[in-house]
């Protein structure tokens, strides 16, 4: 089985899903077979790949729920190493389609284990923590948590946190890592935010050499999104292009 990341965060806006869309699109650029989940009802990862979620072709529900098998509902994308498994409305019911399973929390990692055909498995979570962000959290090896450099956005942490070590404690050893977005480095709230963050939560920051990698303010990442395309073919010389590609050359190593 491949490499399986769950992007996460509580709080919407942070980046989320143009992280992994960009994360999967070089990962799969650079030959690695990728399978992106779009986990959150909103269904915005399935439109910044260019998809309509209202055409209904099958969701993460059906497999969930009603026991569809996975490859059944994985689509083509536009790029030759990237599938996807879209979302749709039917996700915002699945809480409570699952009251009665004993074990819901791991039924998305024990569908995925029997997932050998791809290196790397990336998982768009929805802005809160509930039934869908922890089986996500469940299934997965790594969490990558997009974090605004903005200091409301640190309030929210140590929800994560704690979500995070209850997985840990209960289901298995994920290893958590912070990503700074949204930076301003000519902002100094921006740079206060920054250095908080590496002393409070330096070993989790994702880094090159020394280097705490952050995803600066861009608006060519804003633009690729609203095009359904990744940023390395939108605008691959752009900061941003430049920045989630240090971040894909980084999760190559784990």
């Amino acid at each position: 089985m491949g490499q399986i990341i769950a992007i996460a965060n509580q709080k919407g806006g942070v980046g989320k899903t143009t992280t992994a869309i960009n994360l999967a699109g070089y990962l799969s650029f650079w030959n690695k077979m990728t399978l992106l989940i779009d986990m959150d009802p909103q269904a915005h990862a399935t439109l910044g790949l260019g998809f309509n979620p209202e055409e209904n072709t099958g969701s993460m529900y059906d497999v969930l729920v009603s026991g569809e098998k996975l490859a059944a509902i994985v689509r083509s994308t536009d790029l030759d190493n990237l599938r996807m498994v879209m979302s749709n409305i039917d996700l915002a019911g699945l809480e409570l389609a699952l009251a009665e399973e004993w074990d819901r929390a791991g039924i998305l990692q024990r569908v995925l284990e029997g997932v050998t055909e791809y290196e790397y498995i990336i998982i768009d979570c929805p802005p809160t923590l509930g039934l869908l962000t922890v089986n996500s959290l469940v299934a997965s090896s790594h969490i990558i948590a997009p974090v605004q450099t903005q200091f409301y956005a640190l309030r929210g942490m140590k929800l994560l946190l704690n979500t995070v070590e209850k997985v840990q404690r209960s289901y298995r050893d994920c290893i958590l890592h912070l990503l700074p977005t949204m930076y301003q480095g000519q902002q100094v709230a921006d740079r206060d935010v920054l250095r908080v963050m590496q002393e409070r939560f330096n070993s989790s920051l994702i880094k090159t050499r020394d280097e705490v990698l952050v995803i600066p303010k861009n608006v060519r990442l804003s633009e690729a999104s609203s095009s359904g395309t990744p940023i390395h073919l939108y605008s691959p010389d752009c900061v941003g292009a430049k920045a989630y590609e240090a971040v894909a050359q980084e999760v190559l190593e784990w």
